[in-house]
C-alpha cells in the first residue's frame, strides 16, 4: 500500500477502520479489515475460551483474552506471513502459488483450511508442512470486533 498516509476502510458506507496503512495491517479492528487489507487476506478459525486464553483446541494457537472478554462468538486471526516453518501445526498442502521469493501454501487440518507465506521451496501438493505462529502475532476477535 503505497497510496496514503491515512486509510479509511468502509463497509456499506460505515467507517470501519481509519488509520496509518501500519495499523491496518498489524490491528486490525475487526476481521472485515484484516480479510480487506493484505494479499492474501488474514486466515480466521472458529476459537473458544479456555479460562483466560482464547484459541483454536488441538492446534496449540492461542492468546491471553482480557478478563471481560465473551465466552462464545470467538475467532483467531493470524496473518500468512505471522506463519513459521517448523511449528508444532502440521497441515497438508492443496494448493502452491509461487511468488518469486516466497510461496504462499493452501493448508489443509483438522481446524480448517488456510494460508501461510513461506520462503519459496520444493512444497507441493500433498505434502505435508510443520508451521507455527507466534503468540504475539494471534488476533482473537469476537462477533468480528478485536479483543486481544
Amino acid at each position: 500500500m503505497t497510496f496514503a498516509k491515512t486509510v479509511i476502510v468502509m463497509n456499506h458506507g460505515e467507517v470501519i477502520q481509519a488509520g496509518s496503512q501500519q495499523d491496518l495491517f498489524d490491528r486490525p479492528a475487526t476481521d472485515y479489515v484484516g480479510y480487506f487489507i493484505g494479499s492474501p487476506a488474514m486466515n480466521f478459525l472458529p476459537a473458544v475460551r479456555d479460562g483466560d486464553r482464547g484459541g483454536v483446541p488441538g492446534t496449540g494457537l492461542s492468546r491471553a483474552l482480557p478478563g471481560d472478554a465473551p465466552t462464545d462468538g470467538l475467532t483467531l486471526g493470524f496473518r500468512p506471513e505471522h506463519a513459521v516453518r517448523g511449528g508444532g501445526l502440521t497441515g497438508t498442502v492443496t494448493r502452491v502459488w509461487y511468488e518469486g521469493a516466497d510461496q504462499v501454501l493452501a493448508l489443509s487440518l483438522g481446524a480448517g483450511t488456510l494460508r501461510i507465506r513461506v520462503a519459496a521451496g520444493a512444497d507441493a501438493a500433498g505434502a505435508t508442512v510443520a508451521f507455527g505462529v507466534p503468540e504475539d502475532r494471534l488476533r482473537l476477535y469476537n462477533r468480528g470486533r478485536f479483543v486481544s
